[in-house]
Formats: structure tokens, sequence, C-alpha cells
């Protein structure tokens, strides 16, 4: 599916992944709901990068019986969430970019991510970070100064009032305001 989106969007996919929470989470509450065992942490880390290392073998098309697969060109760029430190460093180590939740460990996540993409042997230019936001930024930074690429916003209704205050912001933001 994420190779026929890059292909209809014209190469503009960026695939999230993430490694889902631990049981008794709000998040765990999909996976439980449909009767899925819920994973231990460690176990969810090694999925996701199994996920990562398998996808980009089927993408190359040469990984039997899979070589009829629609190959993406270019390769989506493949973002993984990462809440806490492990998963910030599963993301920068594997994936193409993380994507954080802005809050009090912002900053802290990103060096992890960052540093474990460079210990890596990655080229760190072609990092993506995208953070979630809870609710409306008030102003486009810190966002420029921290390297973030993109926002992940929850636009609230009113929705014709929300949109615009966003594009307000995203205008400083292109401008350096």
């Amino acid at each position: 599916m994420a190779a026929t989106l890059q292909h209809v969007s014209k190469g503009r996919l960026i695939l999230g992944l993430g490694a889902g929470a631990r049981a008794g989470t709000s998040y765990a509450v999909e996976q439980e709901a449909l009767g899925r065992r819920v994973l231990a942490d460690p176990e969810r880390r090694r999925a996701v990068e199994r996920t990562i290392a398998t996808l980009r073998q089927v993408w190359s098309g040469v990984v039997p019986p899979a070589t009829g697969f629609l190959r993406p060109e270019p390769a989506p760029p493949i973002v993984v969430a990462g809440f806490g430190p492990k998963m910030a460093e599963v993301a920068g180590r594997v994936g193409d970019g993380v994507c954080l939740r802005a809050g009090s460990m912002l900053i802290e996540l990103l060096a992890v991510a960052r540093r474990a993409h460079a210990d890596a042997g990655r080229d760190p230019e072609q990092f993506l970070v995208t953070v979630s936001l809870p609710s409306m930024p008030a102003r486009s930074q810190p966002w420029a100064e921290l390297g973030v690429d993109r926002l992940i916003v929850n636009v609230a209704p009113p929705l014709e009032e929300a949109i615009a205050r966003l594009d307000e912001i995203v205008g400083q933001w292109k401008t350096g305001g």
C-alpha cells in the first residue's frame, strides 16, 4: 500500500511507523480490542526494526517472492515515532527520521535520535524531524531553531479560523518570522 501511495503521490509519501505502547495504555487499547497480544517494549522495538528492514528489502525488488511488487521510486522515507530514548535511538539508527511529541523531553530525544543517526554512519542532512503538537502552536519558534522539518498539528473547531491561524504561523515560519 505504501508503494502504491508513493506512486500516486508522485514521491511525496513519508511513511510513519511506531511501536505502539505497553498494555494498559490508551495506545494499546486498539490492539487489546482486536484480541491481539500487546508485546513488551523490547519486542515492539525489534518489530519496528524488522519491519523497516523488510520494507526496504521488498521495495528493492530482490526478495522472492516479492519481486513482482511495486517498487516505489524513490523509496519513501520512513519516520519512526520516538516517545522515549530507546525508540528515539531506533529512529535515528534505522529510520530516515523521527517523530517526537512536543514537550519537556523533545530536545533530549532529538539529540538521541540525531546522535544514533550519525553513529550509524548516515547523513545528518537527510534526517527528517517531525514534531507532533497537541494543539495549535502559538508561534513558529522554536521549531525552526530545532531543525524541525514538519509539524503534525491537532486543528480543533472552528476549523476555518484554526486553519487560517495555522496558515499565518506557517507563513511566519517560512519567512523566518
